[in-house]
């Protein structure tokens, strides 16, 4: 295992109006021609005791392999209860998705803010800290992997490329397809997967899947830099089918 340092802290956002707890993994010399993941749902990244379903991608295991490339990696922890939903999607959830949430009130749509707070406050103390890390690849699951691609179409200059798994495109996909056919083009490289077992409910499942195929197909229209669509075998919707799969990801991202 090669050294490393982990260090959780806060943020004060002016953007959003509340505190933003923040963990970065660094290991090695910074490299200039690495890209700084930045990833969403942080608390489920490296440490099992602080994912919210008690088990995380378990992250330090790849990061800390000897051959593993020297990185950094920062993950932001997600807002409590539905603050989730309104910082991942950029729209309102539609009526079917909003059922879906329980939520006693109408959720999404503050995803630009979300955003706008992790462009404008966050990097910059991100690269300042680490200035040779200057390339963004933008990363998470389900509607952090949502998100991460309104990230790619909202900051095109500023996104080296986004890791989006098992997406929660099905919440509002109808505006998502409306915002890929108003990018002018110019996307960084993306990696979009979904497992063939998100959901125990076949009308779910197929459901998730419809969603996601149409954004690939969309997305692909666009003719990103390098692109990878993924439908993964047995693959399900949790922190350790992620983690599962998330080395080889990491890696041909790096070595891209």
């Amino acid at each position: 295992m090669k050294p490393f340092v982990l260090e959780t802290f806060r943020i004060q956002s002016d953007v959003a109006d509340r505190d933003f707890e923040i963990t970065v993994f660094s290991s090695g010399k910074a490299v200039a021609d690495r890209p700084l993941f930045v990833f969403h749902d942080g608390q489920n990244l490296f440490d099992d005791a602080k994912a919210t379903y008690g088990r995380s991608w378990r992250l330090l295991d790849v990061l800390t392999q000897d051959d593993f490339p020297d990185c950094v990696f920062a993950g932001i922890t997600c807002g409590e209860g539905s603050t989730r939903f309104d910082d991942y999607c950029s729209f309102p959830f539609d009526a079917f998705a909003q059922a879906k949430t329980g939520a006693n009130r109408a959720v999404g749509g503050y995803g630009d803010r979300y955003l706008r707070f992790v462009y404008t406050e966050l990097l910059p103390i991100l690269h300042n800290r680490f200035p040779s890390q200057r390339r963004i690849v933008m990363g998470g699951s389900s509607l952090g992997g949502y998100i991460s691609t309104v990230a790619a179409l909202r900051y095109p200059a500023e996104t080296d490329g986004i890791i989006a798994l098992s997406n929660a495109f099905w919440v509002a996909t109808d505006p998502l397809i409306d915002l890929i056919g108003k990018q002018g083009g110019n996307l960084g490289r993306m990696y979009l997967d979904i497992g063939d077992h998100e959901s125990d409910e076949p009308e779910m499942n197929r459901i998730v899947m419809e969603a996601q195929a149409r954004v690939v197909d969309a997305v692909k229209g666009m003719n990103p830099a390098g692109f990878r669509s993924e439908i993964i075998e047995n693959g399900t919707h949790n922190e350790a089918s992620w983690g599962d799969r998330i080395e080889e990801i990491l890696r041909w991202f790096i070595k891209f």
